[in-house]
């Protein structure tokens, strides 16, 4: 079995968010009939970017349809594409793909209407986003490079860092670490460059990601505290959550269970807290492996099954693929006959290849201490 999942961070809602004053000055603002409505809709979507995208993604939903129905009120076409693109990074978040592409469709199509380059970028990052989450790297790659190549005639700093970072995610996944490794010092490059300080966390993230796949283990370790203090700074909890999670990861690795167990709850709780589908699943078949290494399978097919639910009910490929096999194997383990086992888009989990991990050297004395000191 896998031991559990490297987590990649993608960065890019459908519109940038800097620092902004606190909520009630800019909800002031957004009711202040007295202001410019370009001043209005700006501080509105800060509000709702803010406060309420990763938090309360419903929440944020609806307070963008008051946005878009302002918009259309007073003829502001571009306020209004930027509405839209609120409520598909909500959508987004709650993991409802397809409706978010089709909002994003819609932005993509005001934003050339009304020459808003950057908004179009941030949108075409933003379906590739949601491909990568499917699975769908060629899709993803594609949406990226016309946001990368937008971008660089742009001269948008920002915009380039994000697709920098995503697409040597992709280059991750693919297995090139070199080309992977390129592309994330190039956007942490650009970020520190733009002072677009969001990417440069998720970049620094996905470096300490490529190290961990090649087993340096303590330079991935310093790239990962590096992204969670960044992430701190920012107070972005969504790019805190996930290398939490691939810390999580290397102390696996390294046999450090406590520890291990320690990182992944941490990122399930804030995964949890902002409604974040893929990386709830994520984090759910991460403590399913746990729990199936220390051979308590029926809390792994526990973890595992709910992971396999979420990712199903998402559509995210990927994530079923991992729950499937952790499911597999531990009711392999169990002796279980061959109608427990699940498949995975159309396929057993035996014949995609899936490495057992070995069992830390001081595994019994751990487990045994851990079972009786434990409760979950």
């Amino acid at each position: 079995m896998k031991r559990s999942t490297l987590f990649l961070i993608m960065t890019g809602l459908c519109l940038e968010v800097f620092a902004q004053p606190n909520l009630d000055s800019l909800y002031a603002v957004w009711q202040d009939p007295q202001r410019p409505d370009t001043v209005r809709t700006d501080a509105f979507k800060n509000y709702i970017a803010r406060g309420y995208i990763n938090s309360k993604p419903d929440s944020a939903f609806l307070l963008a349809e008051a946005l878009i129905d302002f918009a259309e009120a007073h003829d502001l076409l571009k306020e209004k594409g930027i509405g839209y693109g609120l409520q598909a990074s909500a959508l987004s978040n709650q993991g409802s793909y397809a409706r978010a592409i089709t909002i994003l469709e819609k932005c993509i199509v005001i934003f050339e209407e009304t020459r808003y380059q950057k908004g179009m970028t941030a949108a075409l990052n933003n379906i590739g986003r949601i491909h990568f989450q499917q699975g769908n790297f060629p899709k993803a790659l594609a949406y990226y490079q016309r946001g990368l190549s937008l971008s660089e005639a742009q001269g948008n700093k920002d915009g380039m860092a994000v697709a920098l970072n995503a697409i040597g995610s992709i280059h991750l996944q693919q297995g090139d670490h070199a080309k992977a490794l390129d592309h994330f010092q190039r956007s942490v490059a650009m970020s520190n460059g733009s002072g677009y300080k969001f990417a440069a966390a998720s970049a620094l993230a996905n470096i300490g990601a490529v190290y961990a796949l090649q087993k340096e283990h303590a330079k991935a370790l310093d790239y990962l505290q590096q992204a969670v203090a960044l992430s701190e700074e920012l107070g972005s909890r969504n790019n805190m959550a996930l290398p939490l999670a691939t810390m999580s990861s290397i102390y696996s690795e390294l046999g450090d269970y406590p520890k291990a167990f320690e990182y992944c709850e941490r990122g399930l709780a804030i995964f949890t807290e902002l409604g974040d589908k893929d990386g709830i699943a994520a984090s759910l078949h991460n403590r399913g492996t746990f729990h199936a290494l220390l051979g308590e399978h029926q809390k792994a097919v526990e973890y595992c099954s709910r992971a396999l639910a979420i990712a199903q009910e998402t559509g995210a490929l990927a994530r079923q693929k991992d729950a499937c096999n952790c499911l597999y194997y531990t009711y392999k383990a169990m002796g279980k006959g061959m109608r427990h086992y699940p498949t995975w888009n159309g396929r057993a989990p035996s014949t995609i290849p899936y490495k057992l991990p070995r069992r830390p050297r001081n595994w019994s004395r751990w487990s045994s201490r851990s079972r009786c000191s434990r409760t979950a």
